[in-house]
């Protein structure tokens, strides 16, 4: 069966710029732990019933059973520390994940209604939190146990119980990181984390390099049918017949791909990889930008800072970006990162989005002015055709 390494995904693009912190909450503390139920802090005990051990009970509908059934708040956090993290992690980081996963579910029913009939919560991780009953062990139910009715408490009252695997290097505030739309919670704070930036084992380092190069791979009929009745785009075409957004492009890293997806609906943008080296050497890129112009959509451009594929990992972790996906032009060469952004923006395109390293980043913001009112000439075609002969034979991705 044909398939094709479809890394074209489906965007909104509601772009956000995230540059840190612009302000600061103010007023509480950071939440403490404490023991529920209690009256130290305010939960749904109104709504809940407690078994005979004192435990609260949820009626917790099962997506995997289609049926509503009741369980202890303290069973059913085992199944969301599975469902949420591997039960072969630390003890105490798994303990941690217990703390918010019961922080979570008093406040979910304590401030919202589930959208499954009969039922307190759900194991659908788009109502609340990922659950996998089948991943609970003897270290899951220890986390637990250990545990027990702990609960975050902000003055008296459950906190938002947010979270995240890796924070980036620093946290962020709600209305910043999670597009919330309340006043901001007295206790997020900005701060900075204390994550390990390399792997600790060479398992773990394999763990990252998979992370870094993932590839999706669809067949084309699994292209049509999310295009079809039913599918994701069906959904998203709803968002934007309700307003909800504006305007839909979509990304890829394949031309083919790219030009399918434009087959199956009319989208407002794309995003695409129009480089020098892969259109000077294959054309990439030329057949997409044409048909995209004919229908008026917005062409936005990536990587048109990159040199090439990285040789190995040695190369890549010795560099000043070992982040990257893929070795980056050194804009300290100041004719060869000009060149390159005017040679994407002679292909047509409207936009240009840098990668995210500062110095390619602030590289293009302090000559985009200077790009625009000199644009690509023979002196610069000559120049990348002396470059594009010392990358000729190389990968690109």
């Amino acid at each position: 069966m044909l398939k094709r390494s479809l890394t074209a995904f489906l965007l909104l693009f509601t772009m956000l710029c995230s540059t840190g912190c612009a302000e600061k909450a103010h007023g509480a503390p950071i939440p403490q732990t404490t023991t529920e139920p209690s009256d130290s802090v305010l939960w749904p005990k109104e709504k809940l019933s407690l078994n005979s051990e004192g435990i609260p009970e949820l009626r917790v509908y099962v997506v995997d059973e289609q049926n509503a059934r009741t369980m202890s708040i303290e069973t059913y956090v085992e199944g969301v520390l599975a469902g949420e993290m591997k039960n072969d992690w630390p003890l105490e980081a798994l303990k941690a994940q217990a703390i918010l996963a019961r922080t979570f579910v008093l406040k979910f029913v304590q401030d919202k209604q589930s959208k499954y009939p009969d039922a307190d919560i759900s194991t659908d991780v788009e109502e609340a939190q990922a659950f996998s009953a089948s991943d609970v062990n003897e270290q899951i139910r220890q986390a637990v146990s250990e545990t027990r009715g702990m609960v975050l408490n902000s003055n008296g009252e459950l906190p938002y119980a947010w979270f995240h695997a890796h924070s980036g290097g620093a946290t962020e505030l709600a209305k910043v990181g999670l597009s919330w739309d309340k006043a901001e919670p007295p206790y997020t704070q900005c701060i900075q984390s204390n994550e390990p930036q390399s792997a600790s084992s060479s398992a773990d380092e394999q763990l990252l390099r998979d992370a870094q190069n993932w590839v999706a791979e669809f067949t084309m009929e699994e292209v049509e049918t999310a295009f079809g009745p039913g599918g994701v785009m069906e959904m998203i075409r709803g968002l934007k017949e309700k307003g909800i957004a504006k305007n839909i492009g979509f990304s890829a890293h394949n031309e083919d791909a790219a030009l399918k997806m434009i087959e199956l609906y009319d989208f407002d943008s794309v995003l695409f990889p129009f480089n020098w080296f892969m259109n000077m050497e294959h054309g990439m890129g030329s057949r997409l930008i044409k048909v995209a112009k004919e229908k008026d959509m917005g062409v936005l451009c990536m990587k048109a800072f990159i040199e090439r594929s990285w040789e190995n990992d040695a190369e890549r972790l010795a560099s000043p970006f070992p982040k990257s996906w893929c070795k980056p032009i050194d804009v300290t060469d100041k004719e060869f990162g000009t060149a390159a952004m005017k040679y994407a923006l002679s292909l047509g395109v409207d936009t240009l989005i840098p990668p995210g390293n500062f110095a390619s980043f602030s590289f293009a913001v302090n000559h985009i002015d200077e790009v625009l009112k000199n644009p690509l000439n023979e002196k610069d075609l000559e120049f990348l055709k002396e470059k594009l002969n010392s990358v000729r034979g190389k990968e690109f991705f």
